[in-house]
């Protein structure tokens, strides 16, 4: 997990989010389910321009309200207004969910994508039997789950990476390498995982990023055979990932490709440039080639 999303995800602890809705014994109250809703999908909108953490909290909660709201709504005996709320309780949880997985907190996204399928078995009670639009949704959010499944994986991937740091900053590389040729192969099961070919690149890459390193490490301990298989491996990756990637991910992998193949024959120093976990921030920041 990005390091400044950390007060992030204990926003959403302390919110309870994980099927906490509204009871059966709460009141329904219809005059704030349209508002919430609005006011969740208000702040939805606003991640287009801000996606700070700050941000990103208080739309989380934000939505979370509007469920609240929504839920308590949806078994009333009022048939229009029911329905109104399950539109609504449909719209926010989508909405919610998707915050969650803009903020790579995947497990939590997951468990809103589950209760979305809850809403879409609601709405199914209420159309007429085998509605095209209720099997494409179901559909639709379960390709979701897949994707918040692969990208909990990947975020374990990164769980290595406070001792990854602190094997580099005590120059011990031969355990570096160690460590980092297993996190390749963590990214590798990840990327199985993944939904579409093309996130499969993607996935792919941030392992190649480390096979990257890995052969930097096996450099700096001297142990050069490991390094030029590590970074014959590296390009023969890139190759393979490159057949079904799409932009920006080609140019990722041919950077890559060019910066293993650089670094075999020497072109580049072992120590440049930055490896991926110490790029500070939120913000991806590809591998890149050295300009000295």
């Amino acid at each position: 997990m990005p390091r400044n999303l950390f007060a992030f995800a204990v926003t959403l602890l302390s919110l309870g989010v994980l099927l906490s809705r509204a009871s059966a014994a709460d009141d329904c109250r219809k005059e704030f389910v349209v508002p919430y809703a609005e006011q969740c999908g208000y702040a939805y909108g606003t991640l287009k321009k801000d996606r700070s953490t700050s941000n990103l909290s208080a739309a989380f909660a934000a939505c979370g309200r509007a469920q609240n709201v929504a839920a308590s709504c949806v078994s009333t005996h009022d048939r229009a207004f029911a329905d109104v709320a399950i539109g609504a309780l449909y719209r926010d949880v989508t909405q919610q969910a998707e915050i969650a997985m803009f903020a790579e907190q995947y497990t939590v996204a997951g468990a809103l994508l589950h209760e979305k399928l809850q809403v879409i078995d609601i709405a199914a009670s209420r159309v007429k039997k085998n509605d095209a639009t209720i099997a494409r949704e179901r559909s639709s959010t379960n390709v979701d789950i897949k994707d918040a499944v692969a990208g909990a994986c990947t975020v374990r991937a990164t769980a290595s990476a406070p001792q990854q740091r602190s094997l580099a900053h005590d120059h011990k590389y031969a355990e570096l390498e160690i460590l980092l040729k297993r996190k390749s192969q963590d990214y590798a099961a990840c990327a199985n995982l993944a939904t579409t070919r093309a996130k499969r690149a993607y996935i792919e890459y941030v392992g190649l990023v480390a096979i990257e390193e890995s052969g930097r490490a096996a450099q700096a301990s001297g142990a050069r055979n490991d390094s030029r298989e590590l970074y014959g491996i590296c390009v023969a990756g890139a190759g393979h990932s490159e057949k079904y990637a799409a932009n920006p991910v080609k140019g990722y992998l041919a950077t890559v490709a060019t910066l293993c193949a650089g670094r075999a024959k020497g072109i580049y120093r072992v120590d440049a440039p930055e490896p991926l976990d110490a790029d500070a921030g939120r913000t991806f920041k590809p591998l890149r080639l050295p300009t000295s």
